[in-house]
C-alpha cells in the first residue's frame, strides 16, 4: 500500500505551522506575487490558481516577497527533509484530519514548536504511529488545548492547557525528541457551539437576529489579532492590480494573510478615466480644484517604521545572562512589493 502525504482522500485537511522556518529541499514549485491565502488554498486542494493539478505536502510562505513555495515532501519526523530557521518565513505542513473531526476543523492551523513541552497539564497518553494521528487524537478530545508528540516512543500526550494560556509552563526540551502543537480547531468549534447556543435560546421568529448577535459576540470573544484592512490602492489603468494590507498586532497569534490582491476592472469608470486625462493634460492640479499634496512629490515610502515592540518567538529561546532573543517587525507598504528589499524582521533582546 502506497502512502501519499499530499493527498487527504475523503478527509478534511489541517496544517501544522512553524514560524521562521523553511524546508531544506530543492524539489519545489515557486509562485511569486501570491497572497498567503491563495498559497494556502493551493496546498489544501492540490490545485493551483491556474487550475493545474499539483501535489502539495507542505509549503513555505515568505511575507517579505509574497512568495509561495510548494513541496511534495514534509519535514522530519513525518518526512525526510530538514528544517532551517529563517526569520520572516512560515512553514505549513499538511495533515489529514480523521473522519471523526468536526467539519468546522477543515483548514485549521496548528501552531507547532519543535523540542518544546508544556509541563504539568498532561491529560491523556495515547500510543500512535504518526504525528498526524496525534493531531487527530487532540481534535477528538473535548478539552485538548495542545498536545506533545514524542516520536521516538510513539507517545501522544494531550494537554488541558496550552503555551498561550500557561506560558510560564512552556519550556524547551533538551533530552527527548518531541513536537509540541496547539489545537487550532478549538476556537472554530467553540465559535460554532456559541452560535448554536444563541440560536436555541431564542424563538424561531428571532433566528436571524440571534445569528447576527452571535457573530458580533463571536468576534469579541475570538479576536483575530489583526488591524483593520487598509483602503484598496487606486486604479490608474485598466487591468492593473490593487493591493490592500493589514498589520499583525501579535505575531505569535496571527493566522491569515497580511495582503490581498485583486484586479482593476477591464474598463475604468468614466470619472476615473476623465480624472487621469485631465491630470495628464494639466500639470497644475489647482485647475482641477485639488490642493497640491506634499506626498505627491515625495518618493514613495517602501517600508513602514519598525514596530518598536520586541516579541517572543513561538518556539522557546535559551536564556543567557538574563536576556533572550526576540524579534520586531516592519511592513512592506510599497504599491509594488518587489521594491521592498531587506529584512521583514530583525532581532532584539527580551528579559528572561
Amino acid at each position: 500500500m502506497f502512502f501519499f502525504p499530499a493527498v487527504c482522500e475523503n478527509k478534511a485537511t489541517g496544517f501544522l505551522v512553524l514560524d521562521n522556518t523553511i524546508l531544506s529541499t530543492a524539489d519545489s514549485i515557486v509562485y511569486k506575487d501570491t497572497p498567503e491565502q491563495d498559497c494556502f488554498t493551493t496546498c489544501s486542494t492540490n490545485r493551483d490558481q491556474f487550475g493545474r493539478s499539483i501535489l502539495c505536502a507542505s509549503f513555505v510562505y515568505d511575507h517579505s516577497s509574497f512568495t509561495c513555495t510548494i513541496f511534495k515532501e514534509k519535514a522530519k519526523p513525518e518526512g525526510k527533509a530538514d528544517v532551517v530557521q529563517v526569520v520572516g518565513k512560515r512553514y505549513f505542513e499538511k495533515v489529514c484530519l480523521g473522519e471523526e473531526a468536526p467539519k468546522e476543523c477543515a483548514d485549521s492551523q496548528f501552531i507547532r514548536a519543535d523540542d518544546s513541552v508544556l509541563i504539568g497539564f498532561a491529560r491523556n497518553v495515547t500510543l500512535v504511529e504518526t504525528m498526524e494521528q496525534c493531531v487527530g487524537q487532540c481534535v477528538q478530545e473535548k478539552d485538548c488545548k495542545s498536545a506533545m508528540y514524542f516520536y521516538e516512543e510513539g507517545e501522544c500526550i494531550t494537554n488541558s492547557e496550552s503555551a498561550l494560556s500557561k506560558p510560564s509552563s512552556f519550556a524547551k526540551e533538551e533530552n527527548e525528541k518531541v513536537v509540541y502543537f496547539q489545537n487550532g480547531c478549538l476556537t472554530k468549534t467553540k465559535a460554532q457551539d456559541y452560535v448554536l447556543f444563541r440560536y436555541k435560546k431564542h424563538p424561531k421568529s428571532y433566528s436571524l437576529k440571534a445569528s447576527k448577535l452571535s457573530r458580533e459576540k463571536q468576534s469579541k470573544e475570538f479576536p483575530t489579532y489583526f488591524s483593520e484592512w487598509s483602503d484598496w490602492t487606486a486604479c490608474t489603468k485598466a487591468g492593473e492590480r490593487q493591493i490592500r494590507r493589514r498589520k499583525c498586532l501579535n505575531l505569535r497569534r496571527c493566522l491569515g494573510a497580511l495582503m490581498q490582491l485583486r484586479n482593476c476592472p477591464a474598463v475604468l469608470p468614466d470619472p476615473v478615466r476623465e480624472f487621469i486625462r485631465l491630470v495628464k493634460r494639466q500639470k497644475d492640479t489647482t485647475l482641477l480644484d485639488i490642493k497640491p499634496s506634499t506626498s505627491s512629490v515625495q518618493p514613495e515610502a517602501v517600508w513602514s517604521s519598525w514596530q518598536g515592540v520586541c516579541q517572543h518567538f513561538v518556539s522557546a529561546q535559551p536564556c543567557n545572562n538574563g536576556e533572550m532573543i526576540g524579534f520586531e517587525s516592519r511592513e512592506c507598504i510599497a504599491k509594488d512589493p518587489s521594491l521592498c528589499e531587506g529584512p521583514f524582521f530583525r532581532y532584539c533582546t527580551l528579559p528572561c
